[in-house]
Order: structure tokens, then sequence, then C-alpha cells
């Protein structure tokens, strides 16, 4: 039985707006932060904003420029900051940053290295988690989702591409996480197997929305309401084993490549055909032969 049907995988279902509370749970692999324990975190920051903004002063227009604050870091809907998120972490020994800082080249490359990513689309937090030590016991734990969905290592970098073109920015969580059951019993439960089928004419068009991770995304918005698009990672045009399967089949006549290279990246930001986009390109006129 897998990690899930074992019941060994901590997930929590989407409530109002806290998808921010349950990525951060996802990570953890517990209960440990409430939205009362993130609201306080966020209202701690926007102290420390009002001080740096007032820079000490007592002076009327101080107290005026209070009463105009306007926070960034919540609001009623239960949103949460990327900066209550970084605080909430360092309480770990955990930190966030952006897949494109300079620091995270390993994880642009070689994604399934790493322990865990939040990202984030028009205000809704996803997690995605690696546990035990191997490289091919990834879950994704949107709090969308019915619940915790497996991805396998090959499918973790068409995924997170996935992902990035529809605007998701990608954080990468570093640092040790806590130890949870389901680490402890990721090496000893079995690998749930991939479709050893021949993809279908309507998989391998799937894969043709597969490209490159680029290293792009949306910034977060700052404004308050905006509604959650119905596309997350849980969509069935993000099937991971149909995906899978036909790229599976397409790299059998193409070469072998990582997620991105340093070359690749700069090539991308100048439009230029990156390493990995040309893998793409033979990876579909592989596709096209299969028709």
């Amino acid at each position: 039985m897998d990690l899930v049907e074992l019941g060994l995988v901590f997930f929590e279902k989407q409530e109002g707006q806290l998808c921010a509370q349950h990525a951060l749970n996802a990570i953890l692999q517990g209960p440990y932060f409430s939205a009362v324990d993130l609201s306080q975190i966020a209202r701690d920051l926007d102290q420390s904003e009002l001080d740096a903004f007032a820079d000490g002063a007592t002076t009327p227009d101080s107290s005026n420029q209070r009463e105009k604050f306007e926070s960034q870091n919540y609001d009623d809907s239960g949103f949460f900051s990327i900066q209550v998120l970084e605080k909430a972490l360092s309480v770990w020994n955990l930190s966030l940053s952006h897949i494109t800082s300079p620091a995270n080249a390993a994880a642009q490359q070689d994604p399934a290295s790493q322990s865990a990513f939040i990202l984030n689309l028009n205000e809704h937090w996803l997690a995605l988690r690696r546990f035990g030590q191997s490289r091919d016991r990834w879950y994704n734990l949107d709090s969308t989702a019915n619940g915790p969905k497996y991805v396998s290592e090959f499918y973790l970098q068409a995924l997170l591409s996935q992902l990035a073109q529809e605007g998701y920015s990608i954080f990468v969580v570093t640092g040790d996480l806590p130890p949870s059951d389901a680490d402890s019993y990721a090496n000893s439960c079995p690998i749930p197997p991939l479709p050893k089928t021949t993809p279908t004419k309507n998989e391998q068009d799937k894969t043709k929305n597969v490209v490159a991770f680029s290293g792009t995304g949306y910034s977060l918005s700052s404004g308050n309401g905006v509604e959650v698009p119905k596309t997350n990672a849980s969509d069935d045009s993000l099937d991971q084993d149909e995906l899978a399967a036909a790229i599976a089949l397409s790299l059998e006549s193409s070469e072998s490549a990582g997620l991105i290279s340093p070359d690749n990246s700069k090539r991308a930001f100048r439009g230029e055909e990156s390493e990995a986009e040309m893998i793409r390109r033979k990876r579909l006129e592989a596709l096209d032969r299969l028709k």
C-alpha cells in the first residue's frame, strides 16, 4: 500500500481562503499553524513595517500614516503574503526563496534533489513535498484537490514546467524538514506504478503543453479578493500518469536532459532555443512519428 492509502500523509482540505495555512502544514506534516497564528505573524510584520515607515517618529503625521495604513500581509478572506510564510517557516529554521534565485541553481536543474516547493498564483498557495530520502517519492499536496497525489521524479519536472507556464511563482523550501510518519515509512512502502500502455492520441496532445521551465512566473498580487482560477495542479489536464507515459515513450527516441541548465536559463531569457527546448522539440517529433 502507498503512503496515502496507509493514511500517513498529512493533508488539509481547502477551508475558505486558508490555502497558505494548508500549504505550510503540508510542508511541516502536521497542524502546526492556524489562521490565528498566521494572523498574529502578519500583524507583527505590519507593526515592523509601520515602525520602519514612521522611522520612530511620534509626530501627529505618524498617527495619520498609521490610520491610513493598509496591510499587504493578510486580509479578511484568509490570504497571507509570502512574507508571512517566510516568517512562519523561519520558526522551523526553514527558508523560502524564488526558484530563479542564483542560490537555487540546483533546484532549477534538478528539482527532485530538493525537499519541498511552495507555489503561488493569484493568492492561491500549494505545496509539493518529498518524503524520505527517495527522489521518486514526491506528492502534490494542493488543498483544492481531493487528497495527496503521487508525483514521480520524472513527472516532477513536467509538473513544475506546466505550472510555471500557467503563471505560478515557484519557491524552494530549504532546510531540514521536521520528520514525519510518512518520512519514516517512505522507503519501505512500494512506489505507485506508472502505466505501461502506449499513450493515446489525447495523451500525446497533452505533452505538447509541456515546455522547458523558464524560471518565470507572475509576482504576487497585492490586491484583495482576487478569485482563485479553477485551473490547478489537480485538474484532468495535468493527469500525471498519462503525461508521464507519453513523455517516457518519447524519450526512447530523444536525448536525456534535466529541467534547465545555467546556459539554458540565459538562452531562455534571450528568446533563443535552449537545450531543454530543443529536446522538447525532439520529443514532439518522436510523438508525431507514433501517430
